[in-house]
């Protein structure tokens, strides 16, 4: 089994590395960017600047090269593109607040996205609610 870092060389085991609890995957740290490991089908996800340690509706937040979107963590794939400034975890409807502007004094600058990475309208909000 071969793990490799952003350069695509083997990783040392001299790395950090970080198993998840239940032991699906773990975290490969290398020079301060992150990505995960598959212990089942031995595949490795991209490399990200920061891979979250939570995640719910198995989806975990990860940035690169200065914006959020979120990693399947069941396979590694980009579930949503990485284009916001910041995001909070998916609620139990599977909604998500998600900031699209880097703007520190306006509300109006946070949109709710679903699982795919989609706009969910307000009234769409109440109804699931």
């Amino acid at each position: 089994m071969a793990v490799f870092n952003k350069e695509g060389l083997v990783v040392p085991w001299s790395h950090s590395i970080e198993y998840d609890k239940k032991g699906k995957f773990f975290r490969i740290i290398d020079s301060g960017s992150v990505a995960l490991f598959y212990l089942k089908t031995k595949t490795q996800s991209d490399w990200y600047d920061n891979v979250q340690t939570g995640w719910s509706r198995f989806l975990s937040p990860v940035k690169k090269d200065g914006l959020w979107g979120f990693i399947d963590i069941r396979d590694g794939k980009l579930a949503v593109p990485c284009r916001y400034y910041e995001v909070k975890m998916f609620d139990s409807y599977g909604i998500a607040k998600v900031k699209v502007k880097d703007d520190f004094f306006s509300f109006s600058n946070w949109i709710s996205i679903d699982t795919n990475g989609k706009t969910v309208e307000k009234q769409q909000r109440q109804s699931v609610q």
